[in-house]
């Protein structure tokens, strides 16, 4: 329902409309009900698939359980579990192995990117669209496909990459890198980030195609992990045209002091991911 407000002496173009408040609340809610139902679906797989069975876990935890018969308290021993689990070699063993693999793939995989997304930004390079296939294409590789490509890779009997090396004459007997303890983690990793380094350099891509072109804000170099200047990016436009930053904890730049509050969080944001690009 709305209400037309009128004045004796109001032309037509200064009829003003007003919603009430009663239809204004009926909106919200039938928004928050389509919001609701579309959501839905994914609430009840996000459950079933995720949250239970993270759940179970903990509970079962707590128990001598043979993944058979029912929980019942003669079964239930505490932290007995967690306890074991500490005194574990093995399992400090693998905690370590898997700290230094995330340590490793994350210090290749981020730079590699950056390097690669500034690059195929470039208006100079030809074969653009080409590259950007090539590097993403690995992405979409069924884990199986990718684990048979390097095995073929990498076998140490017939492998394409021994081959290429004792061809070349840069080793005189074959190499098993998966199966070696001193090249095994190494080689995980690389193959790791051969898989997902793309979809890192396509979220680069994004940041760097979104910075605006004609800004007149100063540019910062940004350096390869080799120490060459590769290229500039440029800050993100904030709202009445930029201004220096960052300012001091709780406080406005100058130029935003007279920003709403919308304005200001919106700056604050665009703040957040140029720093993310500066870094």
């Amino acid at each position: 329902m709305a209400k037309v407000i009128t004045s004796p002496m109001a032309r037509p173009s200064d009829v003003t409309v007003r919603e009430l408040p009663g239809g204004q609340s009926r909106r919200k809610w039938e928004t928050g009900m389509w919001i609701g139902l579309f959501l839905l679906p994914f609430l009840l797989l996000f459950g079933a698939f995720t949250l239970w069975p993270l759940a179970a876990t903990i509970i079962y935890s707590f128990f001598d359980w043979n993944g058979i018969d029912p929980l019942s308290a003669k079964n239930y021993i505490g932290l007995g579990n967690y306890e074991e689990l500490l005194r574990d070699p093995l399992f400090w063993q693998s905690f370590w192995n898997t700290l230094l693999f995330s340590v490793l793939n994350t210090l290749i995989k981020l730079p590699l990117s950056l390097v690669l997304a500034i690059l195929l930004t470039r208006k100079w390079l030809w074969l653009k669209r080409f590259f950007r296939t090539v590097f993403f294409v690995p992405i979409i590789l069924p884990v199986a496909l990718a684990g048979q490509i390097f095995t073929f890779l990498l076998n140490p009997s017939n492998g394409a990459l021994d081959s290429f090396l004792q061809a070349t004459g840069l080793i005189k007997q074959p190499i098993d890198l998966l199966g070696n303890e001193s090249t095994t983690l190494l080689t995980v990793v690389v193959i790791s980030v051969w898989q997902i380094f793309g979809q890192y350099m396509l979220y680069w891509m994004a940041a760097l195609q979104t910075s605006p072109r004609n800004s007149t804000r100063p540019r910062r170099s940004i350096v390869s992990v080799y120490g060459n200047s590769l290229s500039t990016l440029r800050c993100p436009q904030l709202p009445h045209g930029g201004c220096d930053w960052p300012a001091g904890a709780g406080q406005r730049p100058a130029c935003l002091r007279d920003c709403g509050d919308n304005d200001w969080r919106r700056a604050r944001h665009q703040q957040l991911c140029a720093l993310l690009l500066y870094l």
